[in-house]
């Protein structure tokens, strides 16, 4: 049974600017406690692994929003740097706002974040470290992780066992 005094504890938590995991039974409400304050924090950012998690908290897929790619995967942080470069010194309006987005990023929240390989929270830490150009883990943004590692399995091919 869920307790309202959990949620202010849990806000309260992600209002100190905490690295943060919520996890949860299924229906527990990580994703509404979790996107109820990435609305109200002024430079956070919403995001999920997948589309239909993404349309639910209403964010974009976390590779989407970092320009991962589907694959991401440490190996390809130079192509994801590269692109960060051209949109850092690009004149387009849109990649400025971008780059503003970004520079003024806080807290990245990632939902269904048990979908989440350890090399691919490499290749985030990579980007965000050279977007806010902190040689700090995740470049110094807060992260708030929410999930459940027994509902949504970690999703892995062939090609990353080998």
């Amino acid at each position: 049974m869920k307790n309202v005094s959990d949620d202010q504890e849990i806000l309260k938590t992600l209002r100190s600017g905490q690295n943060t995991f919520i996890t949860g039974s299924a229906g527990s409400g990580k994703s509404y406690i979790a996107s109820d304050f990435g609305r109200s924090a002024t430079r956070a950012t919403i995001t999920a692994t997948t589309g239909i998690a993404a349309l639910t908290v209403k964010g974009e897929t976390v590779h989407r929003f970092l320009g991962l790619g589907i694959t991401a995967r440490p190996e390809e942080a130079g192509r994801v740097i590269g692109k960060w470069n051209r949109i850092k010194n690009s004149t387009k309006p849109w990649d400025i706002a971008k780059w503003q987005l970004m520079q003024n990023l806080d807290t990245l929240i990632i939902d269904e974040a048990s979908m989440l390989r350890r090399d691919q929270f490499e290749l985030i830490d990579i980007v965000l470290s050279f977007i806010k150009d902190l040689p700090v883990v995740f470049g110094g943004v807060q992260m708030v992780l929410v999930g459940d590692f027994f509902q949504l399995p970690l999703v892995v091919t062939v090609a990353d066992i080998h």
